[in-house]
């Protein structure tokens, strides 16, 4: 039997040889016709698709969820999308929307499509709407490569809509109760560019006797402290945003030179590093007492939390004795933009992509309640990923109004005390500027994340690397400003 086999094989193998030799040139012919007839179905697939326009949206918010260390659902994301699309009524002109959601991995076809898209936006096309992330707070695992690098400069080269027009015949945002100090970050010379959605200020909630008094009031401050809990307070705002808490304007776009200095930058990042090796050992039986399993005493036994306002922690907030904000080393307050949408300036549908914005702008869509859903905004579920991280984990609203009126509903600031409400308002207050943030704020915070982890897992890092990191730091900086 296996010697029959055995010879059937060979006379099909010596039968498909010959065949392949006698009628070579007519066989080969065949995978071609069949390759260009895929090529023409798939030109006319094509063709089709264009005579169908649609309004594009894009958006980085998954990378945001992915940073978060939680799973996105994309294609449910998109049918949210159009749930709020119809809640809003639809497109003035009744054209289909898409959204597009770049891959939430970065490197490979996160990279590829960011290229395609450039590539359709330099060539007079691309999508009508952006909406992006500014990713200002991933320390070590910030993306290298995002859509816009520097979005400051890239209003400067005008590849966004001025909407100064529009925005007076709004239908749903109400631009003169948005926070102004903030929206003016995405003006220029010729208007409103750019509109900012979310923005980051963070709060030091100390959960132990301190007395007000021992608490500074800036970085100088804290590094010069030998306060235990201050200490651990200066290692957590850092880790929160080590550019936004040591440094004011560290850049200017139109002159394309930096206003640090590569010193500045060395004794910022070792002060910092002072302050984590000093907190890594509580840091460390946190850790141990987390893997425990048992939440809420985890929380209690945390002394020092340093988060976004508001973050959703309901447990810790109970119990928070006092809360405390941080200047930087220039006694300013500042606010990184962490959501943003803008118009394409090569948009053929500049009335439908307001729409967009408009709808985006408004108090409803701002308060990131559940309109659309009836599962609570806080917790976790996949029809809300994509839209539930535009918000990151207590990025304030730039409608003014959620913050401060307590009929008003906003899902990060509803656990907060009156102390901590006043506190806010009054921080808010005193907001020196906004930034958006770019590559070189992520450059910034990459390079001190990487010598942090290094200093918490008990490694010393010697004055000798720092300084060989922030050299290495300050040209790379040089050369994003030079290209942007």
């Amino acid at each position: 039997m296996k010697k029959t086999v055995s010879v059937l094989l060979a006379l099909c193998l010596l039968f498909t040889l010959f065949s392949a030799c006698q009628g070579g040139e007519t066989e080969s012919s065949k995978p071609k016709l069949a390759a260009e007839a895929q090529k023409e179905k798939a030109a006319s697939s094509a063709q089709r698709e264009e005579d169908v326009e649609v309004l594009r949206v894009v958006t980085d918010l998954d990378c945001r969820s992915t940073l978060m260390g939680r799973a996105s659902n994309a294609s449910q994301g998109k049918r949210t999308f159009q749930t709020i699309l119809k809640h809003f009524g639809g497109t003035p002109s009744g054209i289909e929307v898409e959204l597009e959601i770049l891959p939430a991995e970065m490197g490979g076809p996160y990279d590829s499509e960011l290229t395609h898209l450039r590539t359709e936006i330099m060539g007079g096309g691309g999508p009508d709407v952006f909406l992006m992330s500014g990713f200002g707070d991933g320390g070590s695992a910030t993306p290298a490569n995002t859509l816009f690098q520097n979005p400051e400069s890239a209003m400067k080269k005008g590849f966004f809509l001025p909407l100064d027009d529009y925005i007076e015949n709004a239908q749903f945002m109400e631009f003169d109760k948005l926070d102004q100090g903030v929206m003016a970050a995405g003006r220029n010379d010729q208007g409103q560019v750019i509109l900012p959605m979310f923005y980051r200020l963070n709060e030091i909630q100390i959960n132990r006797e301190m007395d007000p008094a021992q608490f500074p009031s800036d970085w100088n401050g804290a590094a010069a402290s030998d306060n235990e809990l201050v200490q651990w307070a200066g290692a957590q705002w850092a880790g929160y945003g080590f550019r936004n808490a040591c440094f004011g304007k560290i850049a200017d776009n139109e002159s394309e030179e930096l206003l640090i200095t590569g010193e500045e930058l060395f004794q910022r990042t070792k002060e910092a590093l002072e302050l984590c090796k000093a907190y890594a050992p509580e840091m460390s039986r946190l850790q141990e007492l987390q893997g425990q399993g048992d939440y809420n005493v985890f929380l209690k036994e945390v002394a020092v939390n340093v988060t976004p306002w508001g973050s959703g922690y309901i447990a810790m907030e109970d119990n928070v004795n006092s809360s405390y904000v941080l200047k930087n080393p220039q006694g300013e307050i500042s606010a990184p933009i962490e959501t943003w949408c803008a118009v394409n300036k090569n948009t053929q549908h500049p009335q439908d992509a307001f729409f967009i914005v408009d709808l985006l702008l408004s108090k409803k869509f701002l308060q990131q309640e559940d309109f659309w859903n009836k599962e609570p905004s806080y917790q976790y579920h996949p029809d809300q990923m994509t839209f539930f991280w535009m918000a990151g984990q207590g990025y304030l609203p730039v409608y003014s109004t959620l913050l401060t009126n307590s009929k008003n509903t906003y899902k990060f600031v509803n656990p907060l005390n009156n102390a901590q409400r006043k506190l806010l308002s009054k921080t808010r207050d005193e907001i020196s500027y906004a930034y958006f943030t770019s590559n070189l704020d992520r450059e910034i915070d990459r390079m001190y994340g990487e010598l942090s982890v290094r200093t918490y897992v008990g490694e010393e890092v010697t004055d000798e690397e720092i300084r060989k990191a922030t050299e290495k730091c300050y040209t790379t900086l040089k050369m994003m400003l030079a290209e942007s």
